[in-house]
Order: structure tokens, then sequence, then C-alpha cells
């Protein structure tokens, strides 16, 4: 019977499943217009491997001005005119200008910082506005001499070896692009670079046109194929590695030029004044630049190819463009002043532009949102295509006899590309070769120029002749229609015979290139900066450069100091302790570009200055705790310790405020007191080990989920803090708990010595021989006085091989007897050490039961199950909804145990914490009902409040005398507290705070005989916690942390992280 049921239900899903594959592969109701489809595969059987425009344009003229292709689950919407092209990639730039997955492309070539390929995202639009500012119109102006050098050069290469031809456009627009980009020349065809860039090129141009890359786009669980066995995943990533080595070589040569002095005008010289502006990666800069090198010698040198091949199929074009330079120039060489006088050249270039476009098929776009047009529905993410070579170039329409090379199409055009591509009249725009919307390249004024000066110096020079077939006895014509079949499209091999049109034109192309030679050293390259060149600087700090540049910067520094510091004095302070105000510094604001320019010098190689518009900074910025987050206006990474104390004396100087940030874990308010510079010490993360095994050295940056693997796998273990969300060194400057402490103590304790950058900037090192006061207030109380760039602490043998964890789900019921047991295991302080820590949380989960809280507990043991289970036995007899146990090596146990890196959340916490040395049961009930009497109240607070609890073996913590370190709380065993994210732009910040508040009192309330103790680590910086509570009450305490301020931070510049000085106590 049972068995009928199922056939019975399985039946309509079956018959579901199938009707929904059925639909796979057709084209929906409303989509455009486009040929058949079949199941499944839709129209990928339709489109040929080779020459994929000519049947895209049979589509366009079957289908008009915009079609659809079926590819499996995907589409693609291809359009075929320049109207549609205006109304929707134009007109509607923010829909249309995100890439398409392109897995080879983007992924494997690439690694995803390729510009071409990058989607509609943060970082795209960071790069995109970067090529802005360093390829506008007055850049463009600024490298004409590099122009006019190579293609003196080119003549001179074509006169001594015409039958190179090819090789010898390659290098012209190739170091051009190297000149405009890196500041030097590729010289040679034989130059190792100028070969392995275009083999580079050739070979990723190849694969990401094959089939292959196309089925991986489509069918995306094809990736997980291993390399091994997919060839071109295997060859790509090999290309990816040199294309990268490349790029980085040509960079980094360009900042050790700009260093150095012998740097030249150049793309990179910008932006290395702009990463330090903006604070990108050498990577990105990288690939940045080196995409400028792919797309700017590559799409010119294709063009310039098929110039010359239709000079050879139309040699009346050329006759006619040589009667105009004879005119004009006679036997001088042709220049840009030339163009007004030269319609007929300036008319060939566009012409080129239009007749051999590089790509076909255009690069592809995605649609980031839906849309509608001509009444047809755009799914998001669909694939766009503009029909470039076929649909609009060659359409009848637009251009009569399409195949015709015929300048005359554009003898009364004067617009440069740039002037036609904003041209609101579509039919106006003369080609589509720079793409279109907010894709279109930013180095179309750069492209003209090289264009111009190319073309008409070639045609000035020599003629183009057809060769005779020693076979046939006939003059080979090349076939227009043969070329390369990849994502970039170049006319095939054909003959031609270059010869120059006279002697006199020989002679004056040797003596030009002869002086321009005059200009270069031994190797080729410039040996000085020629007097019209330009230098291009970002637009921000153009102010700098230029007449009266001084009273500039006085006058634009005097008006910002002016207008921010009004800002200041009219804005309210937070709703803090008072004793976070205390401001003995008067402070000023320092323009962000004054940081880069006078900071950045100082700093060694690989430092960063990141600004909020670069694309690292959200995740540099990024807190666990938002809801009174430090005010941060630039970060500074060092790339070296010794930046450390640079950057503290600069901000001194300039009365900056600086906060140093390791993970962003700091829970307190009084973060939100902070506005100025982060020192972020994402770079300073090394690790060694001492050659005896017993200690190792870290950098003060180092994470926690670094240290962790990086000791085990050596055959080692520290005591560091439990969860891995943290850094080393900030956690053990307030202690330290962990899972070890029960062995070895805290993680403070096992600090042998630390290098401090002061608050006046100079270093000392510390430890219990050298300035031992310093180094007994850095353990405990270390945030208060310095920052540490490294650190000695013990190691340890890693003798226990598997760790034991056991996770228990309890409902509410059991609350009692959990705590009863937890009492048991840990009230006297003689809790097994190898049990490294026991957490809990009470909290609804709706999976449980989405009524009434649960009891989620989990305990961690340094040793096997055997061993673990005895003692988790009394646990084990209570009743559980669930439970989860297993033996797994150490660095595994945070992430069974809820404390690894997906725990890492960033959201505005509303947060009060308690520390005590025994859990009072009636409380605990009390504490549950209060929990869910406020779930009941505050439904959207309930979904991520939780109440936590912390227990861990005490005998190594205790067994350090209280009065060695700062810190103070040596006999609590337990800590406490009540959490819950406030949604943003609700008005739950009130109820939350009172929730925790009220939490917070009553587990002290249970503890009437205990005075309130607050780990400074949890300090929340709510006004109810006392200094003492932090710190400790032994008076002797809080006097002797205020004497070693006084000396080592009298103006009180590390104030931002549970300070020290204050009156209160």
């Amino acid at each position: 019977m049972s068995f009928s049921v199922n056939i019975y239900l399985l039946v309509p899903v079956l018959l579901f499943c199938f009707w929904r594959l059925s639909k796979v592969g057709c084209r929906p109701l409303g989509y455009p217009p486009g040929p058949p489809t079949l199941p499944i595969i839709g129209n990928l059987h339709q489109i040929p491997n080779r020459k994929r425009h000519i049947q895209f344009q049979k589509w366009a003229e079957e289908y008009g001005p915009i079609y659809s292709l079926i590819l499996g689950t995907k589409v693609m919407i291809v359009l075929n005119s320049d109207q549609t092209v205006k109304d929707l990639v134009d007109k509607r730039g923010g829909i249309y200008s995100s890439r398409p997955d392109s897995y080879i492309g983007q992924d494997v070539l690439s690694g995803g910082y390729r510009i071409l390929f990058m989607p509609d995202n943060e970082v795209w639009k960071i790069a995109r506005k970067l090529v802005h500012r360093i390829l506008g119109v007055t850049a463009a102006r600024s490298y004409i001499p590099y122009q006019d050098l190579e293609s003196k050069a080119m003549l001179f290469d074509l006169l001594k070896s015409p039958d190179d031809f090819v090789d010898h456009l390659r290098r012209y627009t190739a170091s051009l692009t190297t000149q405009i980009t890196f500041g030097s020349r590729t010289t040679s065809i034989e130059d190792d670079r100028f070969k392995e860039a275009f083999d580079i090129f050739d070979r990723s141009s190849e694969m990401i046109g094959s089939r292959t890359a196309a089925l991986l786009d489509l069918l995306t669980a094809l990736r997980r194929i291993p390399d091994f066995l997919m060839p071109i995943k295997k060859e790509g990533r090999k290309i990816h590695k040199r294309e990268l080595s490349l790029f980085r070589g040509f960079y980094l040569a360009a900042k050790r030029g700009l260093d150095d002095g012998s740097a030249k005008p150049c793309v990179c010289v910008d932006l290395v004044k702009l990463q330090k502006e903006e604070g990108f990666s050498d990577t990105f800069a990288s690939y940045l630049s080196g995409s400028l090198l792919q797309a700017g010698s590559e799409t010119t040198a294709s063009i310039l190819i098929g110039f010359v091949q239709a000079m050879l199929i139309f040699p009346d074009v050329a006759k006619t463009a040589q009667g105009e330079l004879d005119r004009v120039c006679g036997d001088r060489l042709p220049s840009l002043d030339d163009v007004p006088d030269l319609p007929y050249i300036h008319a060939c270039m566009k012409e080129s532009l239009r007749w051999m476009p590089g790509f076909m098929l255009g690069i592809p776009h995605a649609t980031a949102q839906q849309d509608s047009y001509l009444g047809y529905y755009i799914p998001k993410g669909a694939t766009v295509i503009i029909n470039v070579c076929k649909a609009i170039h060659n359409d009848p329409a637009r251009h009569p006899s399409p195949r015709q090379f015929n300048p005359m199409r554009y003898i009364n055009d004067q617009q440069t590309s740039i002037e036609a591509a904003n041209n609101p009249d579509p039919t106006k725009r003369d080609h589509y070769v720079f793409g279109a919307g907010r894709r279109r390249c930013q180095g179309m004024h750069i492209a003209d120029r090289s264009l111009f000066l190319a073309i008409s110096r070639l045609l000035w020079a020599f003629d183009f002749d057809r060769v005779v077939s020693s076979e046939t006895g006939r003059a080979v014509i090349p076939d227009a229609g043969d070329v390369t079949e990849s994502i970039m499209s170049i006319p095939s091999p054909f003959p031609v015979q270059i010869v120059p049109r006279n002697a006199k034109r020989a002679e004056t192309m040797a003596s030009a290139w002869s002086q321009a030679s005059d200009l270069l050293d031994e190797h080729g390259q410039w040996k000085t900066v020629p007097d019209d060149l330009l230098w291009t600087m970002p637009e921000s700090v153009l102010v700098l450069y230029g007449p009266y540049s001084c009273l500039k910067m006085m006058a634009l520094c005097f008006f910002l100091s002016f207008t921010l510091l009004t800002a200041l004095a009219a804005s309210s302070p937070l709703s803090i302790p008072s004793y976070f105000q205390s401001d003995h510094l008067t402070r000023r604001e320092v323009p962000v570009f004054q940081i880069q320019q006078e900071l950045g010098a100082l700093l060694s190689e690989n430092s960063l200055i990141l600004l909020p518009s670069n694309p690292l900074w959200l995740e540099t910025t990024k807190r666990w705790n938002t809801m009174a987050p430090p005010d941060i206006k630039v970060v500074v990474q060092p790339a070296n310790e010794v930046d450390i104390p640079k950057i503290v004396k600069y901000c001194n100087r300039n009365s900056i405020n600086f906060l140093v940030v390791n993970r962003g874990h700091g829970l307190t308010k009084s973060l939100g007191a902070f506005k100025g510079m982060q020192i972020d010490m994402k770079q300073l993360r090394s690790m060694d080990i001492s050659r005896d095994g017993k200690s190792a050295w870290f950098q003060g940056g180092a994470y926690a989920y670094e240290v962790i693997p990086f000791l085990w796998d050596r055959g080692y273990v520290a005591s560091t803090c439990s969860n891995q969300c943290v850094g080393l060194t900030g956690p053990a400057l307030g202690g330290g708990h962990g899972r070890y402490e029960g062995l070895y103590g805290l993680a403070g304790d096992n600090i042998i010595e630390m290098k401090v950058v002061l608050a006046d900037g100079s270093t000392i090192t510390v430890s219990d021989k050298s300035n031992k006061d310093f180094f007994w207030a850095m353990r405990g109380a270390g945030h208060n006085f310095g920052i540490v760039t490294n650190l000695k602490l013990r190691i340890y043998p890693a003798k226990i091989k598997t760790w034991h964890y056991h996770n228990y789900y309890w409902s509410q019921d059991k609350l009692e007897r959990v705590f009863r047991e937890l009492n048991k295991l840990q009230d006297d302080g003689k809790t097994p050490p190898l049990l490294g820590v026991v957490f809990e949380q009470i909290y609804i989960d709706p999976s449980i039961n989405r009524d009434e809280a649960i009891l989620w507990f989990t305990f961690a043991y340094a040793g096997p199950a055997s061993e673990a289970e005895r003692i988790s036995h009394p646990f084990n007899a209570i009743d559980t909804i669930k439970d989860e146990m297993g033996d797994v090596p150490y660095p595994e146990i945070p992430l069974r145990q809820n404390t690894d890196l997906s725990n890492c959340i960033s959201a505005p916490f509303s947060l009060a914490s308690v520390m005590l040395q025994t859990w009072n049961i009636t409380t605990e009930r009390a504490l549950y009902n209060h929990f869910m009497r406020n779930v009941a109240l505050y439904p959207d607070l309930a979904v991520t409040a939780r109440l936590y609890y912390e227990g861990y073996a005490h005998q190594g913590v205790q067994a350090v005398d209280s009065a060695s370190t700062a810190y103070p709380h040596r006999d609590e065993y337990h800590i406490a507290f009540f959490a819950t994210v406030v949604p943003e732009g609700s008005n739950l910040l009130g109820p939350a705070e009172k929730w925790a508040r009220e939490a917070r009192d009553m587990w002290y309330a249970g503890a009437p005989t205990r005075k309130p103790a607050t780990y400074i680590n949890y300090a929340s910086g709510n006004a109810y916690e006392s200094l003492k509570s932090i710190y400790g009450y032994e008076s002797w305490r809080l006097t002797r942390l205020r004497k070693l301020k006084a000396k080592y931070d009298p103006n009180n510049r590390f104030r931002f992280y549970v300070p020290i000085l204050s009156d209160l106590t």
C-alpha cells in the first residue's frame, strides 16, 4: 500500500521535472525573435565554429534590429542597428554596462583582474575612473612626441625590411603603448618582452574565442573538471602566471624609475601617484596598465594591417590619398598639424576603422537588471552583443556598397571618434570599434592620432603593390573575408610589395630617423624627456603643479581646514561616557592628497594609502560591531615595521589622530570618538619559530587563524584567543583567554618580549628584563601605551594530536540541570586543564523551535573521545534535541565550535558583558524568562539576540601571580554577555540597550558578594562600566597605570580603546 502511495507521489514530481526540462532551450514568450530552437540546447547547434559574424549578419537580415539566441539556460540579445545601440547601451548604461561571465578570459587567464571582462562592480568603477583620469584629452595631447618618434621608426624599419611589415606595424603600436603606459620603448621585434607579450595576447585571444571557453560559460558545472583533464584550464593558468609576471615587471620598473628619477611621463607614473592616494594593490595596477597595453597595441595594429590590405584591394584609394599628400606636404613628412588640410586621409582613417574593425562582434555586455525594448522582454543577466562588423558597419542603408573601401563616405565628417560617439544622432556615428556606452575605450583620442600619423606617413612614403604569383603569373588580391578566428579578428597573412615612392622620400625617412635617434641612448630609450612632453597628474593634485602653485596650495589648505573645523564645531558629540572625551591636542584636518604626497614619500615600497573610493576600503575598515564605529578618513597599510614610527611622527607633526587596527574586533563604543587615520597592520604578519623551538616571533599584524595552523603544521601550539576572527596581538594586550589557558595561562602571560612604538614615535623593547614596568602594563592594558610591531611568544610541543568536541542542543526545560552540571565541572576552579573551553548560547533557532529558545552547548577537549566523554558523562545523561561530536586536529576546532571565520560578521550590536565565578541557577532561569519576554516584545531583535557563556580551565591562569601583569581578573572563571543586532533604520536601539543593561544587572544581582568585573576585550563602552571593573579594584592598579601613562603618553595619543586617563573612579 505504501509503495503505491509513493508511486502516486513520485509520478507528478517526475512529470513536473520533465516539463521543466522540456522548457530549457526554448525561447520564452515576450523575448526578442530569433531562429527556431531545439530542446535543451536552444540555438547552440546553429552557431558555427568559424566566421560567426557572417551567420549573425544573416540573422540580423531576417529578424531585424534586435533578436535573441537561446543558449541552453542562457540568453543572448544581439543588437543590429545604430539606433538600438544608442537606445540601450548608450542611454541605459546603468543596465547594459556589465560583462557576462567569462570563466576562461577573466578567472583562468587573468585571476579576475582583466578590466576588459570585469563585471560592473565597484572594482571596475574604480578602474574606469582611473583610466579616465590618466587617458583624458589632455593626456592624449601630451604623448604626441612618442607618436611622432615611433612613426618615424616604423618608416625606417619598413625601408630596411618591407617584407616584415606586419612585425613593424605591431612593433609601432606596441612601442607606442609601452611608452604611453610604462615609459619605455619596444625597440625591436626581437625584444623578449615584445615577443612574450604578443605570444600571450595571441594565445589568450585564441582561447577566449574558443568553443570550449563558450561551453564553460554556459555549463558552469564543467568548471569543476580537474585541470589535468581540461587542457584549456591548465594552459590558461600557465599563461596567467606569465602575463602577471610580464605586467608586474613593467609596472614595478616604472615605480623604480619614479623613485630614482629616471621615469618618463607615462600612465604608470600617474598610477603610482594615484596608488598612494587610492590605495590599490600592485597587482591591480599591473593588470590595469597591462590591459591598456593589450588593448592599445592589438587594436591599432589590426586596423593598420587591414588598411594595408585595403590599399592592395583598392589601389585607386591609395593613389587619391597620395595625391592629396603630395599637394599638401610635398617632400616633407606629414604631421598632426596637417589634419585640417588632409580631409581624404582623415576619411581613410575612419573608413579603415569601419572596414576592418578588429572586434567583429564587439566585446559582449550583460544586463544588470531586466529591461524591455520595442515591446520585448530582456532578462537580467542576458549577454548583449553589438553586431559591429556585419550588421552595423556593413548595413547597406547606413553604408551603401559596404564592402567597398570608400573614404568618400566621411569626406565631410571632421568629427573625432569621441565626438562621433557622443553625437546624439546615432546615424552620425562613424564606427563602433571603441565600443559603446560606459564600456567604450577611454583612449580613443590617442588611437585617432596614432592611426592618422601612421596612415598619412605610410601613404606619403610608400607604394603598396600587389605581388605577382609565380604559379599563375597573376597579381595576388587578398581575400578581405579571410581573418583569424579569435576574440579579435586580424587579416590572415597576405603578400604585399612595399617600395619607397621615390629616392627623395627614402632619403627623408632615413634622415628623419637619424635626427630622432639623437634623442635616444645606446639602448634605444629616451635620454631625456622631450621639451613638449607634458606630465599628466591626477586631477586632485593638479593644483600642486603650474603657476602660483604655492599660493594655490595655501589657499586650498586654508579653505579646507576652515570648512572642516567649522563643521566639527557644529557637530554634536556621541553619546558615550565622559571619560572617553578627553582631548589634549588641538586638531586640524589635513587634506588627503597632502597626506598622500607627504607621508607616501616617507614609507617603504608596497606601503598603501587607501581612500574611501578604493575597492579595498570596505573590507579594510570592516568591524565586528558597527554600533559606534570610528570615523576613518584614510587608511595606511605599512609594508615594513620601520614605517610605523614614521607614521606616528607624521601624525604627531600634523595633529592627526591615529588608530591601530589588526582585525577590527573591538566592541567598545569608545572607538566612536575617533576621527582620523587608521593604521592597518594587515601587511605585517610574518612568523618565525626560534631555533630552540621554545618560542616564536610574530609581527604585530598576525591573524589568529594563521598563527594556529602555522604552529600546528610545525608541531607546536601556543596560548592564543579562541576566535579565528581576531588577531594575535590585540586580545593578548587585554589578557587573551583561549583554549590552552588551562595548561599554559593567558596569551598575554606567554609574551616573552615585545617591540613597541611609543606615542612620540620612538621604539623600545620591553620584557621582564627591559622596561619592566612598561612590560607589566602592556599585558592587560597595552592598548593605552603603544603599537606592538612584533612580539616573542612561548610555544609548546603539540603532544596531543587530536581534540574531541561535543555539541549539545537542549530544550529550555533542561536549563537547571545543565547549569548545575556546569557548576560542578567549573565552580571550584578545578576544571580539567585539558578541557579547553565550554561555550553556550541561548537563542531562538527556528529550525528547532520557533516559540522557545534552545540551549546550545559545546566543549572542546585536548585529547581523544575516550577521555573527553568521561568528563562529559553527566551532560550525556541529559536528553538532547540532537548532538554532534568528533575528533579533529586542533586547527579545526574553531569550525566545530562556531568560532571560525564564517562568524566574522559586521553589524551594529547592543551588548553588555560580565565576569563571574559561578552560575546562579535561579538567575539563569530568570534570564531565560526575561529573554523570552523581550523576544515577544521585539521580534526584530529576537532574530539575532543571544545570551553567550564562556568557561575555561583556569589552572594555568591562576598559576601566574596576579600582580605580575596588569590583567586583574584571574579569579573570575566565567565570561557571559548579551548581544543583539539593531536593524538599520529601526527605532529599536533604546529597547536593545535596555535589554542588554537589564541582562547585565540580573547576572550581577545573582552574585551579590562579587563586584562587577569586565573583561577588557569584551568592554562595551557603556557608561555603567567603571574603569575599576575593567582594570581592577586594587587602588594601586589604576594609580600605577596612570603614572606610566603620564610618562609614556603624556598627550594621551592612545585614548580610543577603553582609555585609562580619567578623573572618574
